[in-house]
């Protein structure tokens, strides 16, 4: 009888304490997936800035000055920011978002 509580209380604190390791792992690779994905968020942000040139807006990479495109209202310029780079979020300062949604 005695060989039965001990036998139930070792399975016990075993199951226990590989529950645990389990968690802690799973707890790890949660936070390596976490942290992966900022890391690729963080790599699709492009800021951009805008030159108004007769009537027409151009849009252009603020980092190497890379041209992305252009439109005549802030409207056609996010569709097509849209249609040619999906994958990828544009940021600009609020002084030149404003400028550019107010004409």
């Amino acid at each position: 009888m005695e060989f039965f509580i001990g036998f139930f209380i070792g399975v016990g604190i075993g199951l226990f304490i590989f529950y645990r390791i389990i968690a802690l792992r799973v707890k790890n690779i949660i936070q390596k997936v976490d942290e992966a994905y900022e890391e690729k968020e963080q790599e699709n942000i492009v800021p951009v800035k805008f030159e108004r040139i007769n009537k027409q807006w151009y849009v252009y990479n603020k980092e190497d000055d890379m041209f992305l495109t252009q439109g005549d209202t802030y409207d056609d310029i996010i569709e097509d920011l849209k249609k040619r780079y999906p994958d990828i979020t544009f940021t600009c300062s609020k002084s030149a978002l404003k400028e550019i949604q107010n004409i």
